[in-house]
């Protein structure tokens, strides 16, 4: 890969199609149709108050009553449930938007009929102007539609003056001729018109939205994380429609930091960027693409990992099975492995770094993310190599090892192995090893002996606790000498427990055959480096 950031082209835009409606469009106008349901059912209830006030007092003969009795209470009732149907978040947007529409039109030939039923008797005439035609050109701006719906549920609405006038002459309230028929639809036309102008700038707006969630060929679709430098998104191949995490820096969220800080963070950024895609081990998150957008926006593109990452799976479930716990330590080590053997060191190995899926037709498949703190071992860094100052501790404090915190210079693939020892024991027991503020839990992780898990009510063989504890001993050189070896040692406690058919079981629980996961994503599933909890510290 090449070390420049290298201009990636914009997605092509599909021609002739008609021209449709951004989906969080729809989700916002969810709240607008509300308020405004809200407000008509005010609107509706104090009418059908009045119609009983009037109609008590003989200002209304017996059919105006009926008619706004019906009028004012069914669209009162149609009311407060479109209200409700809005803000129910199990509906899909589209279809409360054609329960809008709907609505729109059962409003409009409401207001159509008491107004041309209240001109008329003042006047003796049809009115040439309703407030239908205010409702046609206003009900685009609050409920987004594709063109064809928009102008069909328009052309209806501005239909009911005609269909208004029809129904007074059938029950005896007006007498009209052709001609009235025409007066009463001149200006309910030009309000289709007016509607029409009013979608295309709604779904011009709907353009430059998804023109800037535009990278390169994917389509940015849902946030699912945001950090002090970055934000990760769920995105769309716009040709293959393979789903896909971009992780992006906006330069201008780093411009008021200095120019220094922003060529740093855009380093470590390439960097990371770089590492993922060198490495092949199957357990390592596999980076697709990598660029800058037209606005200066950095990015690269990673497989999306539907799942969770180790903290959540404690977090939801509990502590996990010791015959589980090996086997997710052993494929972290496959990936640590081939890093170490190319003299990379993680340096930032934790459980929201290590992600938990179910992969095609495997179980319990784990991918190690967030490279962006990697760092070359000793023998083999040259003399200006690394982002991060020497001396200065860098990871997250409750899975540092001991000479991570000390700052020492000569950092190697130990250090991981001490940071997988403290990912097992939060896996076994829920807990990290040392509780504490930051850097009360640091100094211990340099002076105090991990406690024994048998007190804290942990059943776990003698042998896989040993290798645990090994893990994490004070001096490097106590640890296991590779995260090979680690892995031939977890592969020879040959624990029960834990079966192929009992995983699998576990995630059809968790995670059903139709793709939706039983959780969210989480923001770290896509490797978002630059999240880091309260308690951890970066370089």
């Amino acid at each position: 890969m090449a070390s420049t950031l290298r201009q990636l082209e914009p997605a092509a835009r599909s021609g002739g199609r008609t021209p449709g409606v951004d989906a969080r469009l729809y989700e916002r106008a969810r709240d607008r149709l509300a308020r405004l349901c809200r407000i008509m059912a005010i609107l509706f209830g104090l009418g059908l108050a009045l119609t009983a006030v009037m109609g008590g007092f003989s200002r209304l003969t017996g059919a105006q009553v009926a008619l706004n009795a019906v009028g004012n209470g069914g669209l009162l009732a149609f009311s407060v449930w479109l209200m409700r149907a809005a803000r129910d978040g199990r509906r899909a947007p589209r279809r409360v938007a054609d329960l809008g529409a709907v609505y729109e039109i059962a409003i409009a030939l409401f207001i159509s009929v008491g107004t041309t039923e209240y001109v008329y008797a003042k006047t003796g005439a049809v009115p040439v102007v309703s407030l239908a035609s205010s409702l046609i050109v206003l009900f685009p701006l609050v409920l987004p539609l594709p063109r064809a719906r928009t102008l069909i549920t328009a052309i209806l609405a501005a239909a009911m003056a005609p269909v208004g006038l029809a129904l007074l002459i059938l029950l005896g309230e007006v007498y009209a001729n052709p001609l009235d028929f025409l007066v009463i639809s001149v200006v309910p036309a030009l309000s289709v018109l007016m509607a029409m102008l009013g979608f295309q700038v709604v779904h011009q707006l709907s353009v430059d939205l998804s023109a800037a969630r535009q990278m390169g060929r994917y389509r940015l679709e849902d946030r699912l994380g945001a950090g002090g430098m970055g934000e990760v998104w769920r995105a769309r191949h716009a040709r293959l429609a393979r789903p896909a995490a971009i992780k992006l820096i906006r330069q201008e969220a780093l411009g008021a930091r200095g120019p220094e800080h922003v060529a740093r963070v855009l380093e470590r950024f390439e960097r990371e960027a770089q590492v993922t895609a060198s490495l092949r081990s199957p357990h390592t998150v596999e980076l697709y693409d990598y660029g800058t957008a037209s606005d200066g926006t950095v990015y690269y593109v990673m497989e999306l990992l539907e799942g969770f990452d180790l903290e959540t799976l404690v977090q939801r479930f509990g502590p996990q099975p010791p015959a589980r716990v090996v086997g997710l330590l052993a494929q972290i080590c496959d990936s640590l492995a081939e890093a170490h053997e190319r003299g990379l060191v993680h340096r930032d190995i934790k459980p929201a770094n290590l992600h938990l899926a179910r992969l095609g037709l495997t179980e319990d498949f784990v991918k190690v993310l967030d490279f962006g703190l990697v760092a070359l071992q000793p023998e083999r860094r040259p003399a200006d190599a690394g982002v991060s100052v020497e001396g200065v501790p860098v990871g997250t404090p409750s899975y540092m090892a001991p000479e991570a915190v000390q700052g020492a210079p000569g950092l190697d693939e130990r250090a991981d192995l001490y940071s997988l020892g403290c990912v097992a024991w939060w896996l076994l027991t829920g807990r990290p090893v040392f509780e504490g503020k930051p850097m009360a839990v640091m100094v211990a992780h340099c002076n105090t002996p991990p406690p024994p898990l048998a007190p804290l009510g942990v059943a776990v063989p003698p042998a896989l606790e040993a290798l645990i504890m090994a893990c994490l001993a004070k001096q490097p050189a106590e640890r296991p000498p590779s995260a090979r070896a680690l892995q031939r040692s977890l592969a020879a406690l040959s624990l029960s427990g834990w079966s192929p058919a009992e995983a699998a079981a576990w995630w059809q629980r968790h995670a059903p055959e139709t793709g939706e996961m039983s959780l969210p994503p989480v923001a770290i599933s896509a490797g978002l480096a630059d999240t880091v909890p309260a308690s951890s510290t970066t370089a």
